[in-house]
């Protein structure tokens, strides 16, 4: 049908035939848009295969939209990891926001690794809509530390996924869940090195961890200065600054610098 539209389905199933594919086996006039869904079985083709579409013809307008491609196995003819376009012509799938895990013949999506799908981003990602924003409510989320990737948000936003922004750095985690944080950010305005040493929100001060609570935070990093090198500068009757390096500690300053 020219109107088909399937959303918030996922297949876990094993298919196997020519033309393989987790949602239409051979898309040849239909221009169906499949949104919100998840692929999680296996493929076995004798001809081609696509995690969603096994085989899509010129004449099929086919539309994928916020969906995740992690096929248990995929094996035999060629695979794409969401729509199989490769029978020559003008043939196009327009895939948005789409993440897939795997190796594929042919990629219209955007590659995770197997680490990074437990992190819990792109789930943020796939509600964020356009690859770019992310949100922790819609329609999907991930108990970290459990599922392997994204699912379908449960009752009541139960394994939602919440950042904090704790200097350069992002973390991932659920409601009333402990976060780690890092110490790793620099500072460097040309004469001044300081380091983190920890972070505030409001009064509140936080060193090693943060619990999150069931929304997005930014917590403003404290600095302790390392290397002060304002007041070990001069400059010649041309406006030239030069600075004393006399140390270890001036030295390092200078790597700064240079880099």
């Amino acid at each position: 049908s020219s109107a088909l539209a399937i959303s918030h389905c996922e297949v876990a199933a094993a298919i196997n035939g020519p033309y393989c594919g987790g949602f239409i086996g051979h898309g040849i006039t239909s221009s169906p848009t499949i949104t919100n869904s998840i692929f999680s079985g296996s493929l076995t083709a004798t001809s081609y295969s696509g995690a969603f579409v096994g085989w899509k013809e010129s004449s099929s307008k086919i539309t994928i939209k916020n969906c995740l491609s992690v096929p248990s196995s995929i094996s035999g003819g060629t695979s794409s990891d969401f729509a199989c376009t490769q029978n020559g012509g003008s043939v196009t799938a327009t895939v948005t926001n789409c993440y897939y895990a795997g190796s594929f013949n042919e990629k219209k999506g955007t590659a995770s690794d197997l680490t990074t799908m437990k992190g819990g981003k792109i789930a943020r990602l796939l509600n964020g809509g356009d690859g770019t924003k992310e949100s922790a409510t819609s329609v999907w989320g991930q108990t970290i530390g459990t599922d392997a990737h994204p699912v379908y948000m449960t009752d009541n936003n139960a394994n939602a996924v919440y950042c904090v922004t704790a200097g350069k750095a992002e973390v991932y985690g659920n409601a009333n869940s402990i976060v780690p944080l890092t110490y790793n950010d620099i500072l460097f305005d040309g004469t001044i090195i300081e380091k983190v040493t920890g972070y505030s929100c409001g009064s509140d001060k936080y060193t090693d961890s943060y619990t999150l609570a069931a929304s997005d935070v930014t917590l403003s990093a404290t600095y302790d200065i390392i290397h002060d090198m304002s007041k070990l500068t001069q400059k010649d009757a041309t406006g030239n600054t030069y600075y004393q390096i006399a140390n270890v500690n001036h030295y390092h300053w200078l790597t700064y610098d240079v880099n």
